[in-house]
């Protein structure tokens, strides 16, 4: 005979184990977190030692200061798009 014991999502995901590749992803989005801020603190340090030896404008301080943010997002799409491709090709 079958069970016809209905099970929530939530008791699913709390008996669920964990496996390598769960423990990879959550390695690899913590490293993320913490080169985000990397990049930020690098930055703080750098930028008033940028200011202070090229002396400069107010538009070129926050072009600087954004970059960091600017160039994850470009790399976070591109990625993306890589993936999109790679998935198609390996699917055709």
């Amino acid at each position: 005979m079958t069970s016809n014991k209905k099970i929530s999502i939530n008791e699913a995901l709390n008996e669920a184990q964990l496996g390598s590749l769960h423990w990879r992803v959550w390695f690899l989005s913590s490293m993320g977190v913490f080169l985000d801020g990397f990049d930020l603190f690098i930055i703080g340090i750098a930028l008033p030692l940028i200011v202070r030896e090229f002396n400069p404008g107010p538009i070129q301080i926050g072009f600087i200061g954004s970059a960091a943010v600017l160039v994850q997002f470009w790399v976070v799409l591109s990625g993306v798009n890589l993936l999109i491709i790679m998935g198609e090709n390996h699917c055709i």
